[in-house]
């Protein structure tokens, strides 16, 4: 087994060799690059960080200009990411919605209006306020100029 410390798993790098064992081995760099994010695929940065790499680490090597094919090394290595299990999703559960009481009507005759503390302490209402020059009591009326 290679040692895959030259490839991370989340690369660019092993993407590609990964779709190229896939692809029986052997495929154009074009077809590596489309599988790939926009970032790679501008060619001097596919080679530099993707072919490179793969060759480097003796993953696979180049066949004419524009072709890449995978070396054993390169297939064993990619094997064990394409023969490793499927992780099963999960799937949540659904919560039951919650139990609502019944609905009471409010009953008004519960609660009490404020009563005043001492005798005399609802006097402020009719004292006048001044409006624009004219003083009027809350109830509208005017007292007064």
């Amino acid at each position: 087994m290679i040692n895959p410390a030259p490839i991370r798993a989340d690369s660019a790098a092993h993407t590609a060799i990964v779709r190229l064992v896939e692809l029986g081995g052997t495929a154009l760099l074009k077809e590596l690059q489309a599988v790939l994010s926009p970032r790679y695929r501008m060619d001097h940065i596919f080679r530099s960080a993707v072919v490179c790499a793969l060759v480097d680490a003796g993953l696979a090597r180049m066949e004419g200009r524009y072709r890449l094919q995978a070396t054993c090394a390169g297939k064993n290595y990619a094997g064990e990411f394409l023969s490793a299990p499927e992780v099963e999703n999960y799937v949540p559960q659904i919560v039951p919605g919650r139990a609502l009481r019944e609905h009471r009507e409010l009953d008004i005759s519960k609660y009490r209006s404020a009563a005043p503390i001492r005798p005399g302490s609802d006097e402020y209402k009719n004292i006048p306020s001044l409006m624009g020059g004219a003083r009027k009591l809350p109830s509208g009326e005017v007292v007064g100029s």
